[in-house]
């Protein structure tokens, strides 16, 4: 695998060429293990749980080749810009790229260091190193088509254009399955439209042997009269109930009971099935997007 590019759209996206290294941090995990006096071995702040990830890094050295003395000069203006373009996307390529997608972290310069060695004759040949920290450690990806914003531009995140699921026929009988192709759990964003009245709407993420292992209550009705639309975001952690033809958006929180977990679903690497259930006085609209993740 290899790093190809840092943002999105000009000017702030560079593309690397003559990448010699390319590594990141994205497994490490931070356990922690209390001693406990007079016995074996500790105690698990985690439990049986995965302990969480360390702050993400991704380092990465390149060669910037010059005709002259010139063109290096601008080649080197070029890098050293990237560290006042804030969070922009860094993207990795697969080896079996296009077979595979291409994936992205988000991601914000944290070092550039371009040494210049007249010796070695730097002003034509060039090394630098980079170091982006990454808030969230984990490689994103869709399959198939783009998500874009309304706008058309490409953001790298969802929109609700053409969302992993989407059905206009859910009831308290549904069962939806999802499939992640990473590795590492990722957070589903939801959005149930009330094409009907729907009181006391749950969905939930089930094992193997049918428990639930996460999920959410809203312990409230979602109007039709309104056009209600619940949004309940895995990534930023957010409820939103927006009556649409009445009070407009406001916070869902006192009505979202947690099932399991922290509420917030987040989808485990393989197939997975989702059990809806509520009061229902008819079908309701529901849409579900997430990317596929790796660590």
């Amino acid at each position: 695998m290899t790093i190809t590019k840092f943002g999105m759209l000009s000017p702030q996206l560079y593309t690397f060429s003559l990448v010699q290294t390319y590594s990141d941090n994205f497994k490490a995990a931070t356990p922690r293990v209390d001693r406990l006096m007079g016995v074996s071995g500790g105690l698990s702040q985690y439990g049986r749980n995965p302990a969480p990830g360390e702050v993400g890094k991704v380092m990465l050295s390149f060669m910037l080749k010059a005709y002259d003395r010139s063109e290096m000069t601008a080649k080197r203006d070029a890098v050293n810009a990237m560290r006042w373009w804030g969070e922009q996307l860094l993207w990795l390529q697969p080896n079996n790229y296009p077979t595979e997608v291409m994936r992205f972290c988000r991601a914000v310069v944290n070092d550039i260091q371009i040494p210049e060695e007249p010796a070695k004759h730097t002003d034509l040949h060039q090394r630098v190193t980079m170091n982006f920290q990454v808030a969230d450690p984990r490689w994103l990806s869709w399959p198939g088509t783009p998500w874009y914003w309304d706008d058309g531009t490409l953001w790298g995140a969802k929109s609700w254009v053409s969302p992993r699921y989407s059905s206009t026929s859910v009831n308290a009988s549904t069962t939806i399955s999802l499939t992640n192709n990473g590795n590492t759990p990722t957070p589903l964003v939801m959005r149930i439209a009330a094409t009907a009245d729907v009181t006391n709407f749950e969905l939930g993420l089930l094992s193997a042997t049918g428990a639930v292992l996460n999920g959410f209550r809203y312990e409230t009705t979602l109007a039709s009269a309104t056009s209600d639309l619940l949004t309940v975001d895995g990534e930023t952690l957010s409820v939103l109930h927006d009556q649409r033809t009445g009070a407009g958006i406001a916070s869902g929180y006192n009505y979202f009971k947690r099932l399991g977990g922290n509420g917030f679903i987040a989808l485990p690497p393989g197939t997975w099935s989702l059990d809806v259930n509520g009061t229902f006085t008819s079908n309701v609209t529901v849409e579900i997007d997430y990317y596929d993740a790796w660590s």
